[in-house]
């Protein structure tokens, strides 16, 4: 804990005036704000006491110019940063060193998105935002587009990485990818041909229950090299605001079962992600039930703590996903959950889903896209006016073929299962012929269509007709309901029958603290919040559809600049 330093001097009545028409006067940049000011009822000059200030600690327990809450990608980005431009950091971490800390970050893939030229990213960005949603959907200025182009680009992200020290891949590398391409996601779109992923060179197999190098493992492991301080198990709770300039001046948080009053003398960075665990928000903001794939520990703390001191919100209804996977309930180890999603993943075609009528909705076989705009129709359709989505959940039904082929879900570590399933790889060991789950009820088993369509309450006739148009559909080698590919046809007429419920599931939500090119958190009247500053999901600034690699480039792109320009505050004592 650094050093108290000597007290402020205490200011008169007048220079108190002084001090607020400066204030009102402060530039664009936080870091022109002045320093934090007493409270106004001050005695004549020459008879000055100490001011009240009840807004302050009565005792500081840890002190350092930039405090940044949250350590993932975004979070390490903005310490490094900060760090290099001669700032003293300090990162609040909200979980155990080896049980979460890095969240998200942890199971991203091996990959970022990056731009070779600004004005094709632009574009690109405007197009993914627009096409689902019209214009005012975007609800992102000019100004913000232009600042997020130019700090997504290749120069300014991979450039960066690589003085640091990093390996990238060669496009088609091997060694360096984990089976994605390294083309643009929506290739039909405006300024596609600007976008690019990128990954690192070192890299392993993805193989169950073990996870590739991603960016994470880079960035923190810099943050250690640096020696850059980082306290774990203790999450932030609370913003300590001046109550007169309304500038943060440090944190409060919580350690080993007690409060910890942390102070920081230039500026506080909010990089902690989104709300995916926090099942309240979740109602409040998004439009149907999604389960998280991502960290159960992003809980939306930093969104709960920019509001009360007065932040603005947007893009708070979009999220990665849905994506369909299944759920089982986990034994209670003391995690911050009480489900775990598994994914499902067939050996064969034999299989639909079916909503809740009985009725098939889609090709089953499609890629998901990033961004809520490309699957949450298939789920969130209220149909025929309905007080529910029936597709939420949904069924996987298959037959006896697919059943003995292999595990029709897994929960060992892959991408599709996330953060749970790699940091609680014990928690189920999946049978190879599905038996296990089927004597624990997992998944439903039928000796005929009309009994399976008995125990999981669908219309038996309406499930047997599905089944019967999708069997008429392999005979004919076509699809003409959804256009699932031919080679992905597979008839469904090998008893016993089965079904396994599953439930659109998403890895991050996007929404938070609205945020400027400066990296500041803005007030609802776009004014910035003196000293606070945010990165990364928490307030992301996709509205709609983004680049895969989309959140991590962010990450990199505007936690550099919320540390860099942290880093040039001026301390206020």
């Amino acid at each position: 804990m650094a050093e108290d330093k000597e007290a402020p001097k205490r200011l008169s009545r007048r220079d108190f005036v002084k001090g607020a028409a400066a204030v009102a006067g402060a530039g664009a940049l936080a870091g022109c704000a002045p320093a934090a000011t007493p409270a106004p009822d001050c005695p004549p000059a020459g008879e000055c006491a100490p001011c009240p200030t009840p807004w302050l600690p009565e005792k500081w327990d840890e002190e350092a110019e930039v405090v940044i809450v949250g350590f993932g990608d975004a979070g390490a980005t903005a310490a490094i940063e900060a760090h290099d431009a001669g700032a003293d950091v300090l990162i609040l971490e909200k979980c155990p060193k080896d049980k979460g800390a890095g969240g998200n970050s942890q199971v991203g893939g091996n990959m970022w998105s990056a731009y070779a030229d600004v004005e094709g990213a632009v574009a690109y960005f405007k197009a993914m935002s627009e096409a689902w949603g019209g214009p005012k959907a975007m609800s992102v200025d000019d100004e913000m587009v232009r600042a997020w182009a130019e700090a997504m680009s290749v120069d300014n992200i991979n450039g960066w990485l690589i003085s640091l020290g990093a390996e990238l891949a060669d496009a088609g590398d091997p060694t360096g990818t984990d089976g994605t391409a390294e083309g643009p996601e929506f290739p039909g779109l405006p300024g596609s041909e600007s976008a690019r992923t990128f990954r690192f060179r070192k890299s392993h197999e993805a193989v169950p229950g073990e996870r590739v190098y991603c960016p994470y493992d880079f960035v923190s492991g810099v943050v250690e090299q640096k020696q850059i301080r980082v306290l774990y198990e203790a999450p932030a709770k609370e913003l300590i605001q001046d109550g007169v300039t309304k500038e943060i001046l440090g944190v409060i948080a919580e350690r080993d079962g007690k409060t910890i009053n942390v102070k920081a003398r230039k500026a506080v960075l909010l990089t902690c992600g989104g709300f995916e665990g926090n099942d309240v928000m979740k109602g409040n903001y998004l439009r149907g039930q999604c389960f998280p794939r991502g960290t159960a520990y992003n809980t939306g703390d930093g969104i709960t703590m920019a509001l009360k001191v007065g932040a603005d919100l947007w893009h708070m209804n979009n999220h990665a996903g849905p994506n369909t996977i299944g759920l089982m309930p986990w034994i209670d180890q003391g995690y911050p959950d009480n489900q775990i999603s598994i994914q499902v993943r067939t050996r064969g075609n034999n299989y639909i889903w079916i909503d809740r009528d009985g009725k098939r909705f889609q090709d089953e076989a499609r890629t998901s896209l990033h961004g809520k705009g490309h699957d949450a129709i298939y789920y969130f359709d209220a149909v025929e006016a309905r007080t529910c989505f029936p597709r939420v959940p949904l069924w996987v039904v298959f037959d006896d073929q697919l059943r003995s082929a292999g595990p029709v879900g897994s929960t060992a570590y892959n991408r599709s299962t996330g953060w749970a399933a790699y940091f609680h790889p014990d928690l189920h060991d999946w049978s190879d012929d599905n038996t296990k789950e089927i004597e624990m009820g997992w998944i439903v088993e039928g000796d005929t269509i009309e009994a399976l369509a008995a125990k999981i309450n669908v219309d038996p006739s309406v499930l047997k007709a599905s089944i019967d148009k999708w069997n008429a559909a392999c005979a004919a080698n076509s699809d003409t309901d959804f256009g699932r590919p031919e080679s992905k046809l597979g008839a469904i007429d090998q008893p016993p029958y089965y079904a396994m419920q599953a439930w659109p599931t998403m890895v991050n939500t996007q929404g938070g603290p609205k945020r400027n090119p400066q990296a500041q958190i803005v007030d609802p009247f776009n004014k910035p919040i003196g000293r606070l500053y945010s990165a990364g999901e928490l307030g992301s600034i996709y509205a709609w559809g983004y680049q895969k690699g989309g959140n991590i480039g962010e990450c990199f792109a505007f936690g550099r600049v919320a540390g860099r320009n942290a880093a040039e505050e001026e301390p206020w004592e």
